[in-house]
Formats: C-alpha cells, structure tokens, sequence
C-alpha cells in the first residue's frame, strides 16, 4: 500500500453540477407530499454549524420531473450568497435541490466521506475563499472543478474517513450532553 498523496483538480475526481430554482409563485406547485417524490433541498435547510441537512422542509419534487437529483452519499456545498462555502452537507438519501447548492458526485478513486471532510478542510477553503467573486458572492462551478484537494489512495482515504466521523460522533455526543446540562442548571 502507497502512502503517496496526489493532489488532484476536482472536474478529474468528481462531477459536480448545480441544481434547479423554484420561483415564490410555483413553491405552491410541490407543497404537498405525494407518493414518488424527492425531497427539494435550499441553502436554508443545510444547518452551518452541524451540516445537518432537513429534508422535512416542506417541499416535495415529484419523480421524472427533468430536476436534477443529488444522490444518496453524494455532498452538497453552498456556493452563492452569505453561506457560500460555509454551508455542507451529506445526503443520506436522494434530493432535488437549489441552483445555489453543488453537488459532488466522486468517481472510483475518491471516497464520498473522504471528499466531504476535504470540502471543509482549509486547503480547499482557502481556494474556494480566494475566488469568491460579486454583490452576492459566489464561485462558478467551472473555477471550483478547476480547484485541488489532496487524497491518498482510497484505502487511506477510507481510514481517514471512518476516524473523522467516529471523532465528529464524539465531539456531537459531548455537545448534546453538554446542552442538556445546561438546561438541567438552567431549571435549578
């Protein structure tokens, strides 16, 4: 097994592409849950400080619709407007979503869970930071694909992955613990 690091142009590791809007007059079109639909993700439904993604938001897409899909294991970044960078997060299950949101579906030599953590790293932020660009800021997709990130081979990448969501796990479990402990002094 190879301990070398490669670093990588993302358009060669992952397809990335931006998702559809729904205008305020057609939100009422694909408000009521039906049966064969994918929940429709926007920026505010990706919380920054948890990257935890609501997909009870209200909004509901029905199949064979021409939306694009974000698929279950793929990540979304927001890359347009106040949270453009800041905001991420890890599909559990397949989405349509908003044009301000990318999605990066890795290829065979990129683990999804390695990419992820690599998005937030401070590598690729500062890339992402330097090219931020206009009165709303955003980055093009076409400069992001033109973007690095490092990675090791997949094995590697996998290690990497499984110690940061177990450490992640941790850090969000002494989080709660600690919440309810406040509550708890809070009501004495």
């Amino acid at each position: 097994m190879s301990s070398e690091w490669k670093r990588g142009k993302l358009k060669y590791l992952a397809i990335l592409q931006t998702g559809n809007s729904i205008s305020d007059s057609d939100k009422d079109l694909y408000s009521e849950e039906i049966y064969g639909y994918y929940p429709y993700i926007a920026t505010k439904d990706i919380d920054v400080t948890t990257n935890k993604i609501n997909y009870d938001n209200g909004l509901y897409i029905p199949i064979d619709t021409g939306f694009k899909i974000a698929n279950k294991n793929t990540i979304l970044l927001c890359i347009e407007g106040g949270s453009a960078g800041r905001k991420i997060g890890y599909l559990d299950r397949d989405v349509c979503y908003v044009n301000k949101l990318c999605n990066f579906k890795p290829n065979h030599n990129i683990n999804s869970r390695y990419l992820y953590y690599s998005l937030q790293s401070y590598f690729f932020t500062q890339q992402f930071n330097l090219n931020l660009t206009g009165i709303i800021p955003g980055v093009s997709v076409e400069k992001i694909k033109n973007m690095f990130i490092k990675y090791p081979d997949i094995h590697q990448q996998q290690k990497i992955a499984n110690f940061l969501d177990e450490k992640v796990s941790q850090i969000d479990t002494i989080i709660e613990k600690t919440k309810q402990s406040i509550e708890e002094l809070k009501k004495y």
